[in-house]
């Protein structure tokens, strides 16, 4: 319910307890979603600790989980800081090296943080093919969801928190001149896609 004061000291506890049980897969999780906590409310740093903590730990665990959605996020975080070139090329070699390790949700989201910072550098050609195959993957995901009430309502959860949809037009709209059917287009695929999940 976006009430970080409250999440924050039970992340804490639960972090705490899968430490006490040795149960190092529980804890890297714990540590992603507080970094997640951190990465919304905007403590950054705090974020991107608690990210390389759990990848340390699946690492040192030898875990079959490479963890390509912490790396994901430690992109964001850098282009959330302004730090857009390096984000770009993280996240470049991220999906490179490691995007067949990916399952769709985090594909698209890595693609959506990899054309937010192309746009945020200008080079509207980068930014707009992986806008493109992020809408791709998308509904490639909204396809293999459709019939899962549980894995339907999940990606209903990630859209409404990423938007992707309203950024891709956005972005298109902040086009010299505006790309406007090209937008349109984006605002017709995600009423179908309501659509079809209604």
């Amino acid at each position: 319910d976006r009430d970080a004061a409250r999440a924050l000291p039970l992340y804490a506890e639960a972090i705490e307890i899968t430490i006490q049980a040795k149960v190092a897969s529980m804890e890297a999780n714990w540590r992603t979603n507080r970094g997640n906590i951190h990465r919304d409310t905007g403590d950054y740093e705090k974020a991107e600790a608690d990210y390389r903590d759990a990848l340390a730990i699946l690492q040192r665990g030898g875990e079959t989980n490479t963890g390509f959605h912490i790396w994901k996020n430690l992109g964001q975080v850098r282009r959330l800081q302004g730090h857009h070139a390096e984000a770009a090329a993280f996240l470049e070699r991220l999906i490179r090296e490691r995007g067949h390790t990916a399952g769709l949700r985090h594909t698209w989201q890595a693609h959506m943080e990899l054309a937010s910072a192309y746009a945020a550098l200008g080079d509207r050609d980068r930014a707009e093919h992986n806008f493109r195959i992020m809408l791709n993957v998308l509904e490639e995901h909204r396809g293999t969801a459709i019939l899962d009430a549980f894995r339907t309502g999940t990606l209903a959860h990630q859209l409404s928190a990423y938007d992707p949809y309203e950024r891709y037009i956005r972005f298109l709209l902040d086009a010299n001149p505006p790309q406007v059917e090209a937008a349109l287009e984006v605002a017709e695929r995600a009423r179908a896609r309501g659509f079809l999940e209604a």
